[in-house]
């Protein structure tokens, strides 16, 4: 209870109030898969570290400032999402809208098969290679 100016008032929790506002709220799983960050300030090359439902963490050469609203796009999803802290090469991102469950497994399943996926690309390169179908341009 705060006494002001004679008033009685009850000290209420307030999220929006709350220093820990942007804490999640949701269970992350930790990728590593590339992603696009679209701002007004400009377009953001950059990778998806953490994701949840309620946000991501990326890793991103020039974060955007907190605050800044964007566009996310990554592996055939977009959602938009304001920047809430960045350090170091990293930044958090917070979803408008959250993120289905299903999409969140379907990440990290796309995750565990990236590797085996980028191997078979690379090797039916290789083949177009072989068969003709590619040329090596540049080399004298």
């Amino acid at each position: 209870m705060i006494v002001l100016d004679g008033a009685i008032m009850v000290a209420v929790h307030d999220p929006i109030l709350s220093p820990w506002r942007h804490r999640r709220h949701s269970a992350r799983v930790r990728l590593h898969l590339p992603a696009d960050f679209l701002t007004l300030e400009g377009h953001h090359k950059c990778w998806i570290d953490d994701l949840s439902s309620s946000g991501v963490r990326l890793g991103i050469a020039s974060a955007p400032r907190p605050d800044v609203s964007g566009f996310l796009r990554f592996c055939g999803h977009e959602t938009f999402g304001s920047v809430i802290w960045t350090r170091d090469g990293s930044c958090g991102i917070a979803f408008d809208e959250p993120l289905d469950h299903d999409i969140v497994v379907a990440m990290r399943l796309h995750a565990e098969r990236l590797p085996e996926i980028e191997r078979l690309e690379h090797r039916e390169a290789i083949r177009r290679w072989v068969d003709g179908q590619t040329r090596i341009i540049g080399t004298a």
